[in-house]
């Protein structure tokens, strides 16, 4: 089927739902356990902070947009660095999607084989994820986030099925004094936590795409909002009923709080599998939306008309990235040590040069529109 003309058009709502994808995948598997380790009890509170820098985050390639309507980090970039600077500075965001999302299919084929699917080897997950994800990117923007509107029940069901059983069992004494002092644990877990939000420079690629942009950036703040909020519960959660010291022991605390939960006239039936299921639709959309952003990146920097078939070389790419013989202990040392590092530098340090060069030089009169 064709792709239509308007495929790649959509309203400023979307944005939120767009946002809400490219930060809702590892955020409520692996990070209460880094948190926990970093910030102990105080997890709760570093989740609160790390969002704050997530919204700023967010908001920065929104205003600066704004401010070059119709260009994308491609354009903005070339047009206030020049084009080598521009161009390379592309070339280091394209290279971070493409990396960030192989780790999140390693996450993915790693985690299913190790709990769901034993005897399936991982390249084969990871072939039948990019598949599906080349799919959705080579039909363009607006049935993505089309489709990713209907993974918000998905999203909120087994997050309160999760949190309102086991709230009996929690201990908030467990939560407390608030802050104990450790400064540098509670800057270390923040920090954790906000690199967790490393989809959020799909902005970049987005906003071109938007129409109208006036209020885009509330809609950037709401996406942000719908993560942030069952984050912090489910943390402060987690940290009530398990301890921190068990949560900061567990590879993935958030399904051993699962397996505490009994279905009453269910015995046996386990929720976890179920939880998986929702979270692997998560990891799958922040894994388009990267490779989208990879294939408009690389499609603008060339000049090309469409992106289908970037799309399918970006597949091809990660397919085989994601199938590289990688141990999980190995994938989450690397995860802990680098990743906080890029997405730093990706989604704070790099736009905010460009936001104050953004305000030093004036607009050119027409703006970029999306072919």
């Amino acid at each position: 089927m064709a792709r239509q003309p308007d495929n790649d058009v959509l309203p400023v709502q979307a944005l939120a739902i767009i946002v809400w994808n490219a930060l809702a995948d590892i955020n409520f598997l692996t990070a209460p356990r880094d948190i926990a380790q970093a910030a102990g009890r105080d997890g709760w509170l570093a989740v609160v902070l790390a969002f704050g820098f997530v919204a700023v985050a967010a908001w920065l390639p929104v205003r600066i947009c704004q401010r070059f309507p119709g260009m994308s980090l491609v354009e903005i970039s070339q047009y206030l660095l020049g084009r080598v600077a521009g161009g390379l500075l592309t070339v280091l965001y394209i290279s971070y999607w493409v990396v960030i999302a192989a780790f999140v299919l390693h996450v993915e084929s790693n985690l299913i084989t190790t709990t769901l699917l034993m005897e399936t080897p991982g390249w084969v997950l990871t072939a039948y994820f990019v598949l599906v994800s080349t799919y959705l990117v080579w039909h363009g923007l607006e049935p993505m986030a089309r489709m990713f509107l209907f993974f918000v029940p998905l999203y909120l069901l087994p997050l309160g099925a999760l949190m309102l059983p086991v709230f009996v069992d929690a201990e908030l004494g467990r939560l407390l004094p608030v802050f104990n002092g450790d400064t540098e644990g509670l800057v270390r877990g923040t920090w954790l936590t906000f690199a967790h939000g490393f989809g959020i420079s799909v902005v970049w690629m987005v906003m071109p795409h938007l129409r109208p942009t006036k209020r885009a950036g509330r809609a950037a703040l709401a996406g942000v909002a719908f993560v942030a909020l069952p984050a912090i519960a489910l943390t402060a959660v987690i940290l009530a009923v398990l301890g921190p010291e068990e949560v900061a022991a567990q590879t993935y605390p958030t399904l051993l709080l699962f397996e505490m939960i009994e279905v009453p006239g269910f015995m046996g039936f386990r929720l976890d599998p179920l939880f998986l299921v929702v979270w692997l639709a998560m990891a799958f959309s922040t894994v388009a939306l990267l490779q989208y952003a990879a294939a408009s990146a690389t499609g603008r920097l060339l000049g090309l008309a469409s992106n289908r078939w970037l799309a399918v070389g970006f597949g091809a790419v990660l397919a085989m990235l994601g199938a590289w013989p990688v141990k999980q202990m190995d994938l989450i040392l690397w995860s802990q040590e680098r990743i906080p590092w890029a997405v730093t530098v990706t989604a704070l340090g790099l736009p905010l040069v460009l936001f104050v060069l953004g305000h030093l030089r004036r607009p050119p009169a027409t703006g970029r529109r999306p072919g």
